[in-house]
């Protein structure tokens, strides 16, 4: 017998064994550095959406105030200087336009 047969039957040689774990290893390392990257982009989003979102709401809470306070302001304007009240107005549409 040689010794090939010496060998258990279905036994694997430690080189083979060694490459096999070596791949395995690099597989997971890359896979969990996937996940990290993958998990650090949806955090980021994240956070952008929800700071974009506070802006958004805060500038919904802040217009009327600024229409209802410079429709005021107009009002006021139109006897005391009605140059005055016309330039706001249109000023007042640039803005919201």
């Amino acid at each position: 017998m040689g010794g090939s047969a010496r060998r258990a039957f279905g036994a694997v040689p430690s080189r083979h064994w060694r490459s096999c774990c070596l791949t395995s290893h690099r597989a997971i390392v890359g896979g969990l550095a996937l996940r990290y990257f993958y998990v650090a982009h949806e955090w980021k989003r994240s956070v952008e959406l929800e700071a974009r979102s506070r802006i958004r709401a805060l500038q919904a809470r802040i217009r009327p105030h600024f229409l209802f306070n410079s429709l005021n302001t107009i009002a006021s304007l139109t006897r005391s200087a009605p140059g005055r009240a016309e330039e706001a107005i249109e000023d007042l549409a640039d803005l919201f336009a």
